[in-house]
């Protein structure tokens, strides 16, 4: 019978679950004020409740999608006065 191959743990108590569930909501808002000071690319926030593991790849896929505004690598600007880009890399370093 199925009752018989159920087992109980030791965190399967009313006072443990209900400790764990005051703790969480307690914590909760801290974690939320943590994560909404993180920068925007360090995290995804999805409403993912009723969706499709596909439909969650998707929305991942699309929130992670390259921004065409920005410039794939830094674009060089030579400095009045400065000399060639190879000797901006290469040329030592002096502190003035």
């Amino acid at each position: 019978m199925v009752v018989d191959s159920l087992v109980q743990r030791v965190e399967d108590t009313e006072e443990y679950i209900t400790r764990e569930l005051q703790n969480y909501k307690l914590e909760r808002h801290a974690m939320e004020d943590f994560i909404q000071k993180l920068h925007n690319h360090q995290f995804l926030k999805l409403e993912a409740a009723g969706l499709q593991p596909e439909e969650i790849a998707d929305a991942c896929e699309w929130r992670l999608r390259p921004d065409e505004t920005i410039p794939l690598r830094p674009i060089p600007k030579q400095l009045e006065g400065g000399s060639d880009f190879k000797a901006l890399l290469t040329d030592p370093l002096f502190e003035d």
